[in-house]
């Protein structure tokens, strides 16, 4: 069978229009693969994104128990240094309060000594 040049020309066009197809075709499905792992990627980024934001909630949640918490322990400690020193400052007043009546029964002592003295020296 003979082709003519017309034809010959012709199928060669159709030949480089197929292998053209083809390389488009072959470049279209490494290029759909490519997207397709891309996608792969950026749900699995979102996904991670989404966890994040996720246990920030969470994070940002407990901290601001944590702070309440440390508060209620702070206010408590504060309370019960206040009712310390309440109690200091009236261990304080007694004690002054007595080392005031010791001075107060020393000196009389010392002055009845010294009449003791003075009478029995004959004064």
């Amino acid at each position: 069978m003979d082709y003519t040049a017309g034809q010959l020309s012709k199928a060669r066009e159709v030949k480089a229009k197929v292998d053209e197809a083809v390389r488009l075709q072959e470049a279209a499905e490494e290029e759909l693969t490519k997207l397709g792992t891309d996608l792969a990627a950026a749900t699995e980024i979102e996904g991670v994104q989404r966890r994040a934001s996720s246990l920030g909630s969470y994070a940002s949640d407990q901290v601001a128990k944590a702070r309440a918490d440390c508060q209620a322990l702070v206010d408590g400690l504060q309370g019960e240094l206040d009712r310390l020193n309440e109690r200091l400052s009236a261990a304080r007043e007694s004690y002054d309060g007595a080392v005031s009546k010791a001075r107060s029964y020393r000196a009389s002592g010392n002055i009845a000594a010294s009449r003791e003295r003075s009478a029995r020296n004959g004064s």
